[in-house]
């Protein structure tokens, strides 16, 4: 009788559904808690994980601009590079998320786009490799800083490791490399043939009329491309001028080196004189026919002697001269004025005077000066670099070698002024920077590896071949400053 009972009771118990609810709420809540926790905990993972993005970028960005650009050595430019994210990376939730050693330099091989740690890296405009720094940053237990979780340590899921890094390398843009590129309008006017590789930049933009020839590869580029001046039928009239189009800025940070460049050339630095040949530290040297008599310069028996021992790579002799400053009046200048090869020369002005280049070739040197220089009908230069503050005239001047783009040969011009040639101008592997305009008639087939960048504007003049050089052929010893980007 007691079983019976006991088997109906028990029948009753499992067939009353009363309190089922309560084991089904408690499995949905803990779905619930685990798929909020993962909502909360993830998305704050999230954020922390741009936040160290955002600090990797910065110092990466910091680094490589203060090892390249800067005198700062790697243990500097590492230590600037993570000042720089004190203020993104709070101690409290980042503590120890980027040290020291999360900054490495080296360099970024763009062909099989790896990055390799080298602090003795020495960046060469003609290597595919590129100066570059990498940073890391990480929240992550060995570093007793690991994301911690909010609700999904519930289920023993108590943090997260969060990692970020990024990789700023240095490159060069083509069109500083061979084209025309100015701050103001370029205007190229007509019948004129672009080779493929060819760039023209405008920061303004760029004005064509017609019949020019645009290669497939041609670059012609400004901010805003509604604002390219052609005539109405400029498209149907400029063969590959639609296909050449590009929307974009440079800033110019060549032309804001340029005091830099100056300084350097005065004080007997070889650092961007490679065109003419400038090894290592070396004594400003003063051309040998400048005026004698009352300034304190050399006496012609000084100047005999000197010229004589020159002839025999004495070139101490020479150095031994006494310096002194052209003050005043003009003065024409021959190639025997520049008798020590591969040296640096200055020449000072003041009041009226200004220097000329006689015709001839001026092979292996560079002149530094704030004098105006003009150039004669004839003038050449052969691995010349010439630097002055004052305004530059010319006609048919022959600025580099026509050689067919072989290394070497080329020559610079740097003007804090404006450039001008008025008729006949010939560039072979030519490099022109002015903070000025430059204004030029080339001679026909006279453009071949050039670099014109001109804070002003640049106008040339019609009928002409742009070739391109390519590879650095004709132009490797051309003075560049690098860009940086994001490659990873």
């Amino acid at each position: 009788m007691k079983k019976a009972a006991l088997t109906k009771s028990t029948k009753h118990f499992l067939a009353d559904q009363n309190g089922s609810a309560t084991p089904l709420l408690i499995g949905f809540a803990i779905i619930f808690i685990v798929v909020g926790g993962l909502a909360v905990d993830y998305n704050k993972a999230v954020a922390e994980r741009t936040q160290l993005q955002l600090a990797t970028d910065t110092a990466a960005h910091t680094g490589l601009y203060t090892w390249t650009q800067t005198i700062a050595d790697i243990d500097e430019s590492r230590q600037t590079a993570l000042s720089m994210t004190f203020g993104m990376l709070p101690e409290v939730a980042y503590r120890d998320a980027m040290a020291t050693g999360d900054i490495e330099f080296g360099f970024w091989n763009p062909v099989t786009g790896t990055f390799t740690e080298d602090e003795t890296f020495v960046e060469d405009k003609d290597d595919p490799r590129a100066s570059a720094v990498r940073a890391f940053a990480e929240l992550e237990p060995e570093r007793g800083n690991a994301s911690r979780n909010i609700f999904l340590s519930i289920i023993g899921q108590d943090t997260f490791t969060v990692r970020a890094s990024t990789i700023y390398a240095s490159y060069y843009p083509p069109c500083f490399n061979e084209g025309f590129v100015a701050n103001g309008i370029v205007d190229m006017q007509s019948n004129s043939n672009y080779t493929d590789g060819f760039c023209i930049h405008s920061n303004t933009y760029v004005s064509l009329n017609q019949n020019n020839f645009f290669e497939p590869g041609t670059v012609v580029s400004m901010p805003n491309l509604a604002e390219l001046d052609i005539p109405s039928s400029g498209f149907e009239k400029n063969e590959g001028l639609q296909a050449a189009l590009r929307q974009g800025r440079y800033r110019l940070r060549i032309l804001n080196e340029l005091p830099n460049m100056f300084a350097s050339l005065r004080a007997g630095s070889s650092a961007f004189a490679d065109v003419a040949g400038v090894a290592g530290p070396v004594d400003v040297l003063y051309p040998l026919d400048l005026p004698t008599n009352g300034n304190g310069g050399p006496t012609q028996a000084q100047i005999d002697y000197a010229v004589s021992e020159l002839a025999n790579d004495n070139i101490a002799a020479y150095e031994s001269l006494p310096t002194f400053e052209f003050d005043n009046g003009k003065k024409t200048l021959t190639p025997d004025s520049f008798p020590a090869a591969n040296r640096i020369y200055r020449i000072d002005c003041s009041g009226n005077g200004d220097i000329t280049l006689s015709a001839g070739t001026f092979s292996s040197f560079a002149l530094v000066t704030n004098c105006p220089v003009k150039t004669s009908n004839g003038t050449v230069l052969d691995e010349v670099l010439l630097a002055t503050e004052g305004d530059v005239s010319a006609s048919h001047l022959q600025i580099g070698l026509d050689d067919s783009c072989a290394p070497g040969g080329g020559a610079s011009i740097w003007t804090y002024g404006d450039f001008n040639a008025a008729s006949g101008l010939q560039g072979f592997g030519a490099q022109m920077l002015a903070l000025g305009d430059i204004d030029f008639a080339a001679q026909a087939d006279g453009i071949e590896g050039v670099s014109f960048i001109a804070d002003g504007e640049i106008n040339g003049t019609s009928q002409n071949d742009m070739g391109f050089c390519g590879d650095g052929g004709g132009t490797d010893d051309f003075t560049k400053e690098p860009y940086f980007r994001m490659v990873n």
